[in-house]
């Protein structure tokens, strides 16, 4: 697993197993050429790609992550691609003594080295307490290749290496490999097959799925000509082919991953599992902020998600978030919700019948008769509508 809070200096993430998230890295170079592959195994699906464009004296990077924006991995214009691998606590001895550097010590290898021995040269300088968490596989374009423990570096051997959730320093002789994911990758690429289809194979077969989480995209990285080859959800049939050169061209951008690929059954059903409220966090803005406010929200969060329903914008969502808005005395509020809803699903009546409540108790009786009305021509058979229209009609004959 990848999942790493940078920003926050990690938190190692535990399943209810307590086992790590899976996540697999691997790297092959023959007659010149290297190709990089990457698994992502996490339970967020919102995925992210961005790019940081060239400085002088810096290089540009694409990166790829999750919606906070902390990167997992990436590829700077120079070829130099690395990756993060959740492990378990590793005591950091050798580097105390040095200088801690205050920041995202990944990224500054990405904006000033291109080879492998650069990237540990800089390191080299640092208190590596910050690698205490996870471990780090570095590869540049000419194929040579590391991945940093802490403060041990572990140099390719041969002409291929792979990387997953344990530390190969720790292995003794004769010790069994504890990882399958390790074994596959390793048999798979001692085939020297060095094409994107081998590549291609090699994550399928040590991809991971299931409730808690999967491998949620894929990369392969032609590092000689600057390609990403990108998959999405464990679906190795769909691939969007990322030129890093030409995207850096169109300067600063954002892409949410899920919105390049179409929809599967798969996709579908885990992010179900994991809906979230909408009228939740709508609230909170609203009581906050105001009700314009929320209504930015909304959009706001419809359009974020669109690909992936995180959250449930159902239409009993939003009315259940007006009726909260009524209960709090929250009148004004809960009409332009509600208002909201009509704009949303203008052809369910159950909507006009609770715009014509919220009206009806913010004592606006002629609009209240509108849109019960409304919701009668819809629905006739909607007995509470006809009730409340009954009762207003009478009340102003009466006035």
């Amino acid at each position: 697993m990848k999942r790493i809070f940078i920003i926050l200096l990690l938190t190692l993430i535990i399943l209810p197993s307590g086992t790590l998230f899976s996540c697999t890295m691997f790297t092959l170079t023959k007659n010149g050429k290297t190709l990089v592959g990457n698994n992502e195994d996490w339970r967020n699906p919102n995925t992210k790609m961005w790019f940081v464009l060239p400085e002088e004296g810096k290089y540009g990077i694409v990166y790829f992550g999750f919606d906070d924006l902390s990167p997992q991995g990436g590829m700077n214009d120079q070829g130099l691609v690395f990756d993060y691998m959740a492990t378990q606590p590793l005591e950091v001895k050798n580097s105390l003594h040095k200088e801690t550097y205050r920041g995202n010590l990944m990224h500054k290898v990405m904006r000033e080295c291109a080879s492998v021995d650069e990237a540990l040269k800089l390191i080299d300088n640092y208190n590596l307490q910050y690698f205490r968490r996870f471990q780090v596989m570095i590869v540049d374009k000419s194929g040579d290749s590391a991945i940093i423990e802490g403060d041990v570096i572990q140099r390719k051997k041969g002409n291929f290496q792979v990387c997953t959730n344990f530390y190969l320093s720790q292995l003794k002789e004769g010790d069994d490999i504890p990882c399958n994911r390790y074994k596959i990758a390793t048999n798979l690429l001692s085939k020297n097959e060095l094409t994107v289809d081998a590549f291609r194979n090699i994550l399928a077969a040590v991809h991971q799925e299931g409730v808690h989480g999967g491998t949620l995209y894929s990369n392969i990285y032609d590092v000689n000509h600057g390609l990403i080859y990108l998959y999405h959800f464990h679906n190795y049939e769909n691939v969007v082919v990322i030129n890093l050169e030409d995207e850096l061209k169109k300067g600063e951008h954002t892409i949410d991953i899920p919105s390049l690929f179409p929809d599967t059954y798969a996709v579908i059903q885990f992010d179900k599992r994991r809906q979230l409220p909408a009228s939740d966090v709508l609230y909170k803005t609203i009581d906050k902020s105001g009700v314009e406010s929320g209504i930015k929200k909304y959009h706001k969060m419809k359009k974020d998600f669109r690909k992936l329903y995180r959250y449930d914008f159902s239409e009993d969502q939003i009315n259940l978030l007006g009726y909260r808005l009524l209960k709090a005395g929250k009148n004004k509020e809960a009409i332009a919700i509600f208002k909201l809803n009509v704009e949303e699903h203008p052809k369910s009546w159950n909507v006009y019948d609770s715009l014509g409540e919220a009206y009806m108790k913010n004592d606006q009786k002629e609009l209240a008769i509108k849109f019960y009305r409304k919701s009668l021509e819809i629905n006739p058979d909607n007995d509470n509508g006809k009730e409340m229209l009954k009762k207003l009609e009478e009340k102003k004959i009466n006035l």
